[in-house]
């Protein structure tokens, strides 16, 4: 496989934006949606390389492994990166209220 075979581009995200928008008893349209452009704007902030790997991870399932392969750099190298982009995503979505409340409704027990 090689690296042109991974979409990185915004339209890719359309399965995204679908799911996020489905419906949810807890919060309203609305809230939904406000949710479903702060996970879209946190993830377009992603360039290159970034969006290449996350859309490589999530999307198309590909182990660390193949990435190192397709890349050609180290398997360790990769985990760091994706730790770091996770970590970067994070924090931008917990700046946010509506993530606050979502999160701490999904994490209770």
């Amino acid at each position: 496989m090689s690296r042109k075979e991974i979409p990185t581009d915004p339209e890719h995200l359309a399965w995204l934006k679908e799911t996020l928008g489905k419906s949810d008893e807890r919060f309203s349209k609305s809230e939904r949606t406000e949710l479903s452009e702060i996970i879209l704007n946190a993830y377009e902030t992603l360039e290159g390389v970034e969006l290449w790997i996350m859309n490589a991870i999530l999307f198309e399932k590909l182990s660390l492994r193949d990435i190192e392969y397709i890349l050609g750099i180290p398997k360790t190298t990769v985990a760091r990166k994706r730790d770091q982009i996770l970590g970067r995503l994070a924090k931008q979505l917990e700046e946010h209220d509506l993530i606050k409340e979502y999160l701490n409704e999904n994490t209770k027990n």
